[in-house]
């Protein structure tokens, strides 16, 4: 992963997208209506979140409609010093 993707990492994982990543691995919800039942959040909201967890590796959208939100990594290893200072 690049020093971009590094952050872009960090950025990604808010505390309402680690609620969702918890969520996925506890519940394997079947569909993202029903992660959006399980994280009471509107469709909307929760397809934002798992778009940008998809476009960092951290979620995949499995199958054919409904998708399925599933956990592509469940390790995650950042060196800090890697990171870019402004």
């Amino acid at each position: 992963m690049s020093m971009a993707s590094h952050e872009d990492l960090l950025r990604a994982l808010t505390p309402e997208n680690c609620r969702l990543i918890a969520l996925i691995n506890k519940h394997r919800p079947i569909s993202i209506g029903d992660l959006c039942r399980l994280a009471e959040r509107p469709q909307p909201n929760v397809s934002r979140s798992l778009a940008l967890l998809e476009k960092v590796g951290v979620v995949s959208l499995v199958g054919r409609r409904p998708k399925r939100p599933e956990l592509a990594i469940t390790h995650i290893t950042i060196s800090l010093q890697d990171l870019k200072a402004e």
